[in-house]
């Protein structure tokens, strides 16, 4: 097997490169998450009713707003069956 340095085995790695990695996975999903979320600035809906395509601005959305911008309530769609 071939060692790499004093450091353990090729394909091993130190609690310390884990620990480092998992930070640095966590930092990247954290930005794509904010780039995502702020690229999503309209939403089309079928209006049904009038026949069309209805645009609602949603404005600048952050990632803690996920749960609070999902479901027809928050953007003021009723549910309820007519």
């Amino acid at each position: 097997m071939c060692s790499f340095g004093q450091r353990g085995l090729l394909g091993e790695l130190e609690s310390d490169d884990v620990k480092r990695i998992q930070r640095e996975l966590s930092g990247a999903k954290s930005q794509m998450e904010e780039w995502v979320w702020s690229s999503y600035n309209h939403l089309l809906l079928w209006d049904a009713n009038q026949g069309k395509l209805k645009d609602v601005p949603l404005g600048q959305l952050h990632p803690s707003e996920a749960k609070a911008t999902s479901g027809p309530s928050s953007i003021g769609i009723s549910t309820a069956r007519r």
